[in-house]
């Protein structure tokens, strides 16, 4: 058990830590705990159970939720993932919180439940800053709105094979799929939210793809803000994704 935090929503404290309960892989956990110290979850909620090591998890009340950060290892860098964890102990929603082609590690998190906001650092890999060259890891730190969740999606097999980064986005989109069965043969479609296709584009490695989708059609044509779907297909499965594009 290492890498613990804590945060306090009024009533309960939530304690989160990593912990290599299967194998030499660390996950992420957490509990409820009074403020007499009676242990509210005495088996433990699991947060975070991808393959490969999670690690560094900090947490923090945002005035409804708990929020809680990690540093993942599950596409073979280290990249920030978060989970949002209700007062009696669900999890509402596991995401993205931060990604790029180099590590990003070590997050750290501080809300403002008045503003609505909350922000990130954390320590991720730099090639340039403008025209200055850097190629090392540097701090890094984003404000982002609070968003409140109204429903939550039934968890996919693929959750921790396929990954499209940042979603939002505002830039480019990185699409990655870990795993041979997955990506031999991949075929990925995107749609727009009518239903035409926007673009194609095969895979050509055999047990891990990563494509940098520009966020153009096959005219080239630079697509408007607003939501696609990315469609995965391969021998023996298919699953959609959801992306959101902003200006």
């Amino acid at each position: 058990m290492a890498f613990s935090d804590i945060a306090f929503d009024g009533i309960n404290y939530f304690v989160v830590w990593a912990e290599n309960r299967i194998g030499m892989s660390y996950d992420i956990y957490g509990a409820r705990v009074t403020a007499s110290g009676i242990v509210l979850d005495t088996s433990s909620i699991p947060i975070a159970f991808a393959p490969d090591s999670q690690v560094r998890p900090v947490v923090v009340f945002d005035g409804c939720n708990f929020l809680v950060a990690w540093q993942d290892y599950r596409f073979r860098n280290n990249d920030i993932y978060a989970a949002y964890v209700d007062r009696n102990g669900v999890i509402i929603d596991t995401f993205v919180f931060a990604q790029s082609k180099g590590d990003e590690n070590t997050p750290a998190l501080a809300a403002v439940p008045v503003a609505e906001k909350v922000l990130l650092m954390d320590s991720g890999w730099c090639e340039t800053i403008g025209e200055i060259k850097f190629n090392s890891m540097r701090v890094f730190g984003e404000v982002y709105e609070l968003v409140g969740i109204s429903e939550t999606n039934k968890p996919s097999i693929y959750d921790t094979k396929i990954c499209i980064f940042p979603n939002p986005s505002i830039q480019n989109v990185y699409i990655r799929v870990k795993g041979e069965e997955l990506v031999s043969g991949l075929l990925v479609s995107i749609y727009d939210i009518t239903g035409r296709l926007m673009k194609r584009i095969k895979s050509d490695n055999a047990d891990y793809w990563e494509y940098m989708w520009d966020r153009r059609d096959e005219n080239r044509n630079l697509l408007p803000s607003g939501v696609y779907f990315i469609e995965f297909r391969a021998k023996g499965f298919n699953e959609i994704k959801k992306l959101i594009i902003l200006q």
